[in-house]
């Protein structure tokens, strides 16, 4: 049996109740793809949310709830990888159908192209100033490219399989590279030469992400593990074997102290770096993770899956033990404190009324004409004590039917702007409706057209039966909208 603190009437704690507010909570979920997700991120100023599919679409999802998605088209093969800038000003994503795409991440979508590379692109990633992009595609090569130029800077060779992705290390100086050839390559940006290479994994390796401050790299794979090295000693310094699958994707808490992973095996897993053990296993997905990324400050952080949902995470367990342990402390003690208040009260109320001695009544000077009034300063005092105490009492009440008046009124709020949310997604899907009708007109007109200039030239033709498959299809698409 394990004990549990219990506070007054048998409730838990606040020791408890703080400790528990550590623990990450599921926030908000997003949904809109209609295939497998591979890939989530943040932009820099944590307005935004960013995902790619194998719908071949790529969502900007909005935190404002007042705001709609975007959803950007393009590309004619699965997402396989997404990255803001740092200045959060473009978006890039990279795609099966041997491109990648630079985004402006705003309601137009407008976007450039770069087919440099010969096979499917998995992975891309901007360098810490912005002016260089880097991808990993199933051509065996890393790639670097110049912005905002995007002009080829040069390639890196020697990985023996697909590279899976690639990462510029926070100083931008050397680049990590994992593979289908189950090894992890530490290159020079400048040389493009590979300067270490970690035999470590059994199986393919899906990602690699350095610590902020460099000094560690950490990879999953294939074999179900995660691996951290210390990148001066080239010394493996850590492995987990926590998930009972394929690791697909891993991030670090912008503190260094924390990581977390994504599996096919549905679960993330959250690891303490500093004890070395796996502090939290959350289960929200319904079929595999695929990706997984902390927010800038740390704050949050978001998975996505092959149950085409994007969840985000409140963090909570990045908050110092010690300020649980605070916040514990002080609610006991408010706690204490009541009590002591009530039974203080108790007594007074029971205490039996005796006569003031003459050694403890004073008779004050009292101008002429007026009796003196004889009062005992102990029962003055408790008169003052209980007025004091009637003050606070009532001003608590007050303070507690404000807030239960605040509480209400947020309550109201947060129930119309459901609302308004629902609102929203309906208008959005209607609109969707009038776009495709619109656009099967626009392409009826042509057709139309097209047959009338043909039926020009060839000198006559049957223009009874144009006229006749125009109308079949102009009324099947008008079926198609008011359905």
């Amino acid at each position: 049996m394990s004990a549990v603190a219990s506070g007054i009437d048998g409730q838990p704690s606040p020791a408890v109740d703080a400790l528990e507010s550590l623990d990450p909570s599921l926030e908000r979920t997003f949904r809109g793809h209609k295939g497998k997700i591979n890939s989530v991120v943040f932009k820099p100023n944590m307005q935004q949310l960013a995902s790619g599919s194998d719908d071949g679409s790529v969502m900007v999802w909005n935190f404002r709830p007042q705001l709609r998605a975007f959803r950007f088209l393009g590309h004619k093969g699965a997402v396989n990888g997404v990255s803001f800038s740092p200045s959060g000003r473009l978006l890039a994503s990279a795609s099966s159908d041997r491109t990648v795409r630079l985004w402006i991440p705003n309601v137009q979508g407008k976007s450039a192209v770069n087919k440099g590379d010969a096979s499917t692109v998995r992975s891309v990633n901007f360098s810490r100033n912005g002016k260089r992009l880097l991808t990993a595609s199933d051509d065996k090569t890393l790639k670097i490219w110049a912005l905002p130029s995007r002009k080829f800077v040069g390639s890196f060779t020697g990985h023996s399989n697909w590279v899976r992705d690639a990462r510029f290390s926070p100083d931008s100086l050397t680049i990590a590279s994992a593979s289908d050839d189950k090894t992890v390559r530490i290159w020079d940006a400048a040389s493009r030469s590979c300067v270490h290479t970690y035999y470590d994994h059994s199986a393919t390796v899906n990602a690699v992400t350095f610590q902020n401050t460099g000094r560690c790299l950490a990879s999953c794979s294939d074999d179900g593990t995660v691996k951290i090295w210390d990148t001066r000693s080239n010394q493996l310094v850590q492995h987990y074997a926590e998930h009972d699958g394929p690791v697909q994707s891993i991030d670090f808490h912008p503190s260094g102290n924390y990581l977390v992973s994504a599996s096919s095996d549905n679960s993330l897993k959250i690891l303490d770096l500093r004890e070395g053990h796996l502090l939290y296993t959350l289960q929200g997905h319904t079929k595999d993770a695929n990706s997984v990324a902390f927010a800038p400050d740390g704050s949050f952080f978001a998975s996505a899956s092959s149950d085409e949902i994007v969840m985000v995470w409140r963090t909570n367990f990045d908050r110092p033990i010690e300020q649980a342990d605070r916040l514990g402390s002080n609610a006991e003690e408010e706690e204490k404190e009541k009590e002591k208040v009530n039974g203080s009260e108790k007594r007074q109320q029971v205490r039996p009324k005796t006569a003031p001695s003459s050694s403890n009544m004073s008779r004050p000077k009292t101008a002429r004409g007026r009796k003196p009034v004889l009062q005992s300063q102990p029962v003055a005092a408790a008169r003052n004590e209980t007025a004091s105490r009637e003050e606070v009492r009532a001003s608590a009440v007050a303070q507690a039917d404000m807030s239960n008046k605040l509480a209400s009124t947020m309550e109201y709020i947060a129930q119309q702007m459901q609302i308004m949310t629902k609102t929203l997604s309906i208008f959005e899907q209607r609109l969707s409706r009038n776009e495709d009708t619109i656009a099967q007109i626009l392409e009826n007109q042509k057709n139309l057209v097209m047959h009338q200039q043909a039926n020009s030239l060839g000198g006559g033709g049957s223009p009874g039966r144009i006229h006749r498959q125009v109308s079949a299809s102009t009324d099947s698409s008008n079926w198609g909208a008011g359905r």
